[in-house]
């Protein structure tokens, strides 16, 4: 009996542990069963939801064997509505051997029709992806080692919108641990990317549209934080850059909180080769509309190439090395630039770095300190450039140039430069236009970059070749004979100092002089020797001069007692209407309202001598003055077409008070002499001359003798002068007429005689 019941239990505990490994089989089974699968589904996303308070729905789930999954329509969206995530399909493909190793190696991984936002319109930062299809072919990711191995990856058709506010929060430091992920891909390609982000204040738009982007042999390492690429290219982009209004009262100050980066926090971010391509790009201010020509606030491009090898970035630290930069600018200009571009913490270089148009040509080696150009003196700074520059480009650039750029030949320049923003040593900028002009500089330039502060000492050297108001229609006259300049120039604010010399035409002009603008001080030397005055202005008469002028003074204002001037001129020879003057002489001081000065010539047909002296109180001038004209031939100077000569002696005196512009003058005539066409005038007697006028009234008088003249108007002086052209008409009327009427002659010069 004892027996029979052991052999029962046995044949229960049998079948009981055959049931349980048979429902341990079931139990995976039904997961493949898709009743199972939508129930398991239903219940798993209401559990996550009552506890994590997220919307979470799944269309359709299924499990093939082993481990093929596939989702569609699935849907996460946070509590608070603002980040959310959808797919119309998701199909993943797990090996299950692997799994058993704490691996996950993904035979194959498709995505359709995703979507991620992160906040929302009113949120500081809105961020909306959308992506139509991906697929990854062949991944292993290894959970104990923290390694991601991906194949091949394709994304197809993303957008992808972006607007951040400005906000002035300091971002926390995440202090978690976290995985320390190596991620490395074979190819990973993009397709069909558009991009859109909004900054303001600082970026109203940024659009991107870019056909295909593919990066090989890429390497992501989180221990080491290192990015590698061997390559990235990147193709057919549009892009459009638009900024704020400048100006608008926004303020742009975007600065937070910065902490400085540990050397070993610093990512290091290395690229075999990068290489990009775009149809057109723009970088532009909001509403406006682009100039002829160059518009730096409309600078649009295209068909733009950029190759850049072995690039290198950590931190501020960067390497460029830019083997081909091409684009065409929206004013016509098509531009090809490559070299070396370098920048770290301290300074910021470009080296051999070559820029070529059509036309034009330019190679520099520039280096600039990192720091502000205003506020940092000592910040290093250096420029060596050479090239050749065509004006037809610059007038491409700027069309408005092209009337004064016309007949400008191709520039050839160089330079070296080197200093701080305090101090710029200039050891040379040379430029020259063949059959045109040279000009080398070299010297030092104080505080470049503060227009208030400028200064700096300049030695010139240069030539030019004789140029015409027909080529250079800017020109004040007709004519820039050839010419050479050499000398220094000192200029600081308020302080102006040089020392130059122009020859041409075998003669010389040198000249050296200083201003000091605060004091009002000025002095000047003016040396001219044989100096072809008619080159440049040939309608005077004036030809060759020989000649020293001296000026020494303070002050601008010559009714202020405070001012002083002593001038000196002394003319050696002067050639005037083809007659040859010499041993003229002029000296005039003015000190202490008091002033005086002499004329000397004793020419032939300019024989004369003045003396004057004045005295200046507040806006009151008193004067006298005489002059003996011993000999003045008009006709000889090429004053008069006809005979007319002669001499006199004249004294003059009065006072004159500039702020009612009244005045009380007397003069004198004797001795006087004269010679006309078949007359001659002499007069043994004195003429007495009198002119009284005030700003209601005018006398005047002259007695010669037994004729006594006298003259009233009730107007003033200068009113009787602005009258004088219409009386000087009804003279001519009158004669013509052979008819004198007294009456009419009275209106017409609104005078009583």
């Amino acid at each position: 009996m004892s027996r029979n019941i052991g052999k029962k239990s046995l044949r229960a505990f049998l079948w009981t542990l055959l049931g349980l490994v048979l429902l341990l089989i079931a139990i995976p089974i039904l997961l493949y069963v898709p009743v199972v699968q939508d129930f398991a589904v239903k219940i798993a996303t209401q559990q996550v939801s009552k506890s994590t308070g997220m919307k979470i729905g799944i269309g359709k789930l299924r499990l093939g064997f082993p481990l093929k999954l596939k989702v569609e329509e699935a849907s996460v969206i946070m509590a608070n509505g603002d980040t959310m995530l959808t797919s119309a399909r998701l199909a993943v493909d797990v090996r299950l051997m692997p799994l058993l190793k704490g691996e996950i190696e993904v035979s194959g991984a498709e995505l359709e029709s995703a979507f991620y936002q992160l906040g929302n319109n009113d949120s500081v930062m809105w961020l909306r992806a959308n992506v139509n299809r991906a697929d990854i072919d062949g991944s292993e990711i290894n959970l104990k080692t923290g390694r991601i191995d991906l194949s091949t990856v394709d994304i197809d058709g993303v957008r992808v919108r972006l607007r951040m506010l400005n906000d002035t929060t300091t971002t926390p430091v995440d202090t978690a641990q976290a995985t320390p992920w190596n991620v490395n891909a074979d190819r990973i390609t993009i397709s069909n990317l558009a991009y859109e982000m909004s900054m303001e204040p600082i970026i109203d738009s940024l659009g991107c549209m870019v056909d295909m982007m593919e990066l090989r042999d890429g390497h992501f390492d989180m221990a080491t934080k290192k990015i590698y690429g061997r390559s990235l290219q990147v193709d057919s982009v549009t892009a459009a850059y638009i900024y704020p209004l400048v100006g608008n009262g926004t303020s742009t100050d975007m600065s937070t909180d910065s902490v400085t980066a540990v050397e070993s926090d610093l990512w290091t971010i290395t690229a075999d080769s990068l290489r990009l391509t775009a149809r057109s790009g723009l970088y532009a201010q909001k509403g406006v509309r682009p100039a002829k020509g160059f518009d730096p606030s409309y600078i649009e491009v295209s068909d733009v190439n950029i190759e850049v090898d072995s690039f290198f970035n950590k931190g501020t630290a960067i390497r460029v090395p830019l083997k081909n930069l091409s684009a065409n600018e929206r004013c016509g200009l098509m531009f090809h630039a490559d070299g070396l571009f370098e920048m770290d913490s301290k300074k910021m270089s470009a080296r051999d770095f070559s820029i070529e148009t059509l036309r034009s040509s330019l190679l520099v080696n520039a280096e600039m300190g990192m720091g502000d150009l205003l506020t940092d003196r000592s910040l290093p700074l250096g420029l060596k450039a050479s090239g050749r520059i065509d004006p037809k480009e610059i007038i491409m650039a700027f069309p408005d140039m092209k009337a004064m750029l016309k007949p400008v030949t191709p520039i050839s320049l160089s330079a070296d430069i080197e200093g701080t923003p305090s101090l710029l040593n200039v050891y040379t900028l040379d430029l020259r236009m063949p059959t045109l002009a040279h000009i080398a500089l070299e010297g030092e330039i104080s505080n470049p970059f503060n227009p208030e502060k400028i200064g700096g000492q300049l030695n010139i050297d240069g030539t030019l070749s004789t140029i015409t108001d027909k080529q250079f229609a800017f020109l004040p006259i007709k004519t820039v004979p050839a010419l050479s300049i050499n000398g220094t120039v000192d200029y600081y604010p308020q302080k102006v100092s040089g020392d130059v010399v122009l020859m041409t035409g075998g003669g010389k002009l040198a000249g050296a002089g200083r201003w000091v603008g605060k004091a009002e001080s000025y002095s000047a030397t003016l040396n001219l020797h044989d100096f072809p005055v008619d080159a440049f202005v040939p309608e005077y008469g004036v030809g060759r001069v020989t000649a020293t002028l001296t000026v020494d003074g303070k002050g601008y204002n010559p009714l202020n007692k405070s001012t002083y001037i002593d001038a000196d001129v002394k003319v050696g020879s002067i050639v005037y209407n083809k007659a040859t003057y010499s041993d003229i002489a002029l000296n005039t001081t003015l000190h202490d309202g008091n002033a005086s000065g002499l004329i000397e010539s004793s020419n032939q047909d300019a024989d004369a001598s003045a003396r004057f002296d004045a005295q200046i109180d507040g806006d009151t001038v008193e004067w006298n003055l005489n002059a003996d004209i011993r000999n003045v031939n008009l006709q000889a100077l090429g004053l008069s077409p006809t005979l007319n000569r002669g001499s006199l002696d004249l004294t003059t005196s009065g006072r004159y008070n500039v702020a009612k512009s009244s005045i009380d003058a007397r003069a004198d005539v004797s001795n006087l002499t004269w010679n006309l066409p078949e007359i001659d005038i002499i007069s043994p007697q004195p003429i007495n001359l009198s002119l009284v006028s005030s700003d209601s009234i005018l006398n005047g008088g002259l007695v010669n003798g037994d004729l006594d003249l006298k003259l009233s108007s009730d107007n003033s002086l200068f009113g009787f002068m602005d009258g004088l052209t219409a009386g000087m008409k009804e003279v001519t009327a009158q004669m013509d007429s052979m008819r004198v009427d007294v009456g009419r002659l009275h209106l017409s010069f609104r005078i009583s005689i």
